[in-house]
């Protein structure tokens, strides 16, 4: 395993530096959005163009990495990356941003493609789960330690875009000095979305939706805090309890949805987050300690929505379609997510601030319906012979389901 470890150990320092440049951008331009007056439905659909460049950048990146090879790739797309965080600082206007964020979405859609196939060309049926762990915690990690960085310089100026690309840039470093390389080819393959609802209708439903929502959190949210008075600092604490919570709260919940009706516990996740909404839109505890604690919780709810829908889903599927069914389930949540911010900044435009929370709780509400609705038309599948829950994260390519240690 430390052999292991020692291989993968280049890709995973620039991947986690990706993580910290792009965890930090994302909240950045929320921020930096407000203070130039851009309107609510135009930042809205600034943060769907990303998403937008990302499926693209999943789709197409195989046939790029397959022609030029990892470290091109990864080369190519880190410069454009940090090209275009720069010129973010330099052109403040919303058109300009919606194409510099279409373009943000293809470079990382790429990158995760070739980071992801060269960990999984690395990892055995021995390591495989180890690898899947190590990736993820690095890169949420990385994501929400970048919160804390937004309090290093006014965010009016251009000096954290710059600290973004520069980030983006060093992660070219190990990379490039790595001596492995990557597989001889990337070949993703997708299950169609009409076979794959008539395995588990709740399993396509919840992927879609938590696409819908997560779009809406990770991209909005920022956007909601400033809104709301917060200071630079209180965002990022805000943004970073929100990612924390997301990352620590999938595996007590993981555990639990390997021992009960995984329907259940969809139904009930919906049900505490639709709570969490309601203490957002009605509560009268809108800064301080509470709110940290009600975002922690309410990443956790929403973010382990995507990993419990592929769970349920592959409880339905043999081992050898769970790749094929994981790749068109992340494609399901790229269309959802799309659509999030565009429909969040709606409800704030005609609400206000807390208009996020009201848009998120509609999606909950719908799901729990969809949920109860889902149990009267199956029998529940026997605890016995669920697969096991594995944490997740739909910030990723297909090619990461290929170190599923369930396959």
């Amino acid at each position: 395993m430390r052999s292991a470890l020692l291989a993968i150990s280049a890709l995973i320092t620039g991947i986690g530096m990706l993580n910290l440049g792009l965890g930090l951008q994302s909240t950045l331009l929320g921020v930096r959005a407000v203070i130039e007056n851009f309107p609510v439905t135009e930042t809205g659909m600034i943060m769907s163009s990303y998403y937008a460049g990302f499926t693209l950048g999943s789709i197409a990146g195989p046939a790029l990495v397959n022609r030029v090879g990892h470290i091109q790739t990864f080369a190519a797309l880190a410069s454009m990356l940090s090209a275009s965080t720069l010129m973010h600082g330099i052109f403040l206007e919303p058109a300009s941003w919606l194409l510099l964020r279409f373009i943000t979405g293809i470079c990382w859609g790429g990158l995760c493609l070739v980071g992801e196939s060269w960990l999984n060309a690395r990892a055995t049926n021995q390591n495989r789960g180890a690898i899947l762990s190590i990736y993820m915690i690095v890169g949420l990690g990385a994501s929400a330690g970048a919160q804390l960085l937004l309090n290093l310089t006014p965010p009016s100026g251009i000096e954290l875009f710059v600290l973004v690309s520069i980030i983006t840039s060093l992660s070219l470093v190990p990379v490039a000095l790595s001596k492995s390389t990557g597989p001889a080819r990337v070949n993703p393959v997708r299950m169609k979305i009409s076979q794959l609802y008539k395995n588990s209708p709740l399993g396509v439903a919840g992927s879609f939706s938590s696409g819908v929502v997560n779009g809406a959190l990770w991209s909005m949210s920022s956007v909601f805090a400033i809104n709301m008075g917060f200071s630079t600092a209180e965002v990022s604490l805000f943004m970073t309890a929100i990612i924390i919570g997301g990352t620590v709260i999938q595996w007590p919940l993981g555990w639990l949805s390997d021992r009960i009706d995984r329907r259940k516990l969809i139904a009930a996740l919906c049900v505490a987050a639709l709570g969490i909404c309601a203490v957002f839109v009605f509560g009268t505890l809108k800064q301080g300690f509470w709110i940290y604690l009600f975002g922690a919780l309410f990443g956790g709810m929403t973010l382990t929505l995507y990993p419990l829908s592929i769970a349920h889903t592959n409880d339905y599927l043999e081992p050898d379609q769970f790749i094929s069914a994981s790749s068109a389930m992340l494609l399901l949540f790229g269309a959802g997510a799309i659509s999030g911010p565009v429909l969040a900044s709606l409800f704030m435009f005609a609400i206000g601030p807390e208009g996020m929370f009201v848009f998120i709780g509609t999606i909950n509400i719908l799901m729990i319906a969809f949920a109860f609705f889902r149990m009267t038309q199956r029998v529940a599948m026997p605890v016995e012979d669920q697969v096991d829950f594995v944490p997740g994260t739909p910030r990723s390519s297909p090619i990461l389901f290929e170190m599923d240690p369930r396959r």
